[in-house]
Order: C-alpha cells, then structure tokens, then sequence
C-alpha cells in the first residue's frame, strides 16, 4: 500500500485503572511503558484517527511489538445530556468505550446547555456512557461509526430527590500539567454543582 508513517500521532494505551500516552517519532513508531492490562490502542493525528482492532493483552514483563494503527478520517460524536424536562445537564462526564471494553477512547463534559462533542473517534462499535455530577449514570449503545461519520445522541435522565440531594462539602485542590509534565497556567476550571 501507500500508507505513509504518521510523525507526531498521539497514541493513548486505555485500561480501566490506568491510561499512558505517546507522541509517534519522524518514522511513525511509538513506545509506552504500562503495568500488566488489557489495553484499548488507539491513535490520533489532527482530524484522523485509528485503533488497533482488539484490546492489546499485556502480562508482567512482557513487551508487546509490532502493533499497527491505520489512520484515517475520524468519526464524530456529538449530542446532548437533558433531564426528563428538557433542561440541560451541565458538568456530566461523557465516555465513549469500544463495545465490550471497559477502557475509554474519547471523553468530554457537558457544557451549560448539555452538549458535548468528541472527536476523532477511530471507526468501530461503541458504548456511551454518561455520569451526572448528582451520581446517575446513564448508557446509551451500541453504536457503530464509520469512518469520517458524524453522529448525533441525545440521553435523557430522571433525576431522583434522594440521588440529586447536597452532600457534605469538600475541597478540591490540583495541579493542571501539559504532557510535558509542565505546569499550565490561565486554565479555567469549572466547579458545577450537582444537578
């Protein structure tokens, strides 16, 4: 084929407790460094995006080689996360999981009128998964994208008075570090209260 090693492709390892991330070299390889898993490979380059096909076995001290990824135009999800009522739900996580796995490839929040949007997606099955900053969890799939397709999900939540209830206060503190490992600085973080 003509397929043509992809410089500078970000290449992300998933398992459920754990997540490593690789730039690819001028000759498109890559190397990560993870603990004993079963890993969601996936990789990609401004808009395209590709995967291997299958999560990636990896036991204690074994190096795993010769994985390929296949970039191409990447999918595109986007929609909405709205209570029974039509209102939206601001700050839900939104995760979008190859079918079966439980290793996310793509994630976003939702923004103060409930959308949100990930994208590139490599081509394949999914599951939606969504978690409200008052505790529901809502799912959505399966889903199958094609490559360069566009799709579009609304999920809907009934919320309960015991689930949406305040709980104790608390306190956040943290550090926001580019993938250098540098810290960043004016980056606005959102604190939402549940609901």
């Amino acid at each position: 084929g003509d397929a043509q090693p992809a410089a500078g492709a970000e290449v992300l390892a998933s398992a459920p407790q754990h997540t490593a991330t690789a730039i690819t070299d001028s000759a498109g390889r890559f190397s990560v460094e993870v603990p004993p898993g079963a890993y969601a490979v996936a990789a990609q380059e401004g808009p395209a995006a590709g995967a291997v096909d299958s999560e990636v076995k990896v036991s204690r001290g074994q190096r795993v080689q010769g994985l390929r990824i296949q970039l191409g135009a990447g999918a595109h999800l986007s929609g909405s996360v709205l209570r029974k009522d039509g209102s939206p739900v601001l700050g839900a996580r939104v995760e979008v999981r190859p079918r079966g796995s439980s290793s996310t490839r793509g994630l976003a929040g939702t923004a103060p009128n409930g959308s949100f949007s990930i994208t590139p997606l490599a081509p394949g099955t999914y599951d939606v998964k969504v978690f409200t900053p008052g505790g529901a969890r809502l799912e959505h799939g399966p889903l199958t994208l094609a490559a360069g397709q566009h799709a579009s999900v609304t999920l809907t939540h009934e919320p309960t008075a015991s689930r949406e209830s305040p709980g104790p206060r608390t306190s956040l503190r943290g550090r926001i570090l580019s993938t250098t490992g540098a810290p960043v600085r004016r980056f606005l973080v959102d604190l939402v209260p549940p609901g």
